[in-house]
């Protein structure tokens, strides 16, 4: 309710700005709040656990992680323009601008970092069935693509000055894209391309705070 509404319940007959001020004499002033994802009993438990298990962990075990992540960004923004015409002439076919999308494009892309590494710019293509990045277009471009290529590279061979072999792990966030959980209806495929492809990911908690380091490289290029 409005304040000028509420103190006129209580018998205060006020405008909001000498409410306003009263509240501000106080030390309350208007500020946009700040946002955090809700977390369930069950999330507390995940992030508590991931915390317990890696607290201890060196700056030499996370230089083993290869840490993976898409990005959107948005391009050819839709701007009225402004012509010159005569009263009569709106409906004239080259004074019209036409409309072909909803103003935007979106570009996804994606790219891996490590220690002493980083992968190439990926451009990924949405087309085809599904709408946007898809768990199929990602198991075809990415995990038998981008990553499958970094991950096959294990077999005693270095990449910059990272060890190949077992000895290291990928992070990748929990979209539902990625097809990290086994459901009935992608029937184990997108980890059963991981087993194949050597992609060693390790679990991430739910609506953690995002301690992947590629996500200030996304910020930096956009």
């Amino acid at each position: 309710m409005p304040f000028q509404q509420i103190a006129e319940v209580h018998g205060i007959k006020a405008t909001n700005k000498t409410i306003l001020a009263a509240f501000a004499r106080h030390g309350y002033h208007y500020h946009i709040p700040d946002c955090k994802p809700f977390l369930s009993h069950e999330h507390r438990l995940k992030r508590y656990a991931f915390a317990v298990a890696n607290w201890d962990r060196t700056k030499e075990y996370w230089r083993r992680g290869f840490y993976y992540d898409e990005t959107t960004v948005q391009s050819t923004l839709r701007r009225r323009l402004k012509i010159l015409r005569k009263r009569g002439e709106r409906r004239r076919l080259d004074y019209i601008q036409f409309k072909f999308q909803s103003g935007r494009t979106s570009i996804y892309y994606a790219a891996i970092i490590g220690y002493n590494f980083k992968s190439k710019l990926v451009i990924l293509l949405i087309e085809g069935e599904g709408k946007g990045f898809t768990q199929e277009k990602y198991e075809k471009q990415i995990l038998r693509g981008l990553l499958g290529d970094i991950c096959n590279e294990r077999n005693g061979r270095h990449i910059g000055d990272f060890c190949a072999g077992e000895d290291y792990f990928i992070v990748e966030d929990g979209s539902k894209v990625h097809g990290k959980k086994d459901t009935r209806r992608n029937h184990g495929l997108y980890n059963k391309a991981r087993v194949e492809c050597f992609i060693y990911s390790i679990d991430w908690p739910p609506y953690s705070p995002d301690l992947n380091p590629i996500e200030n490289v996304w910020r930096i290029l956009k």
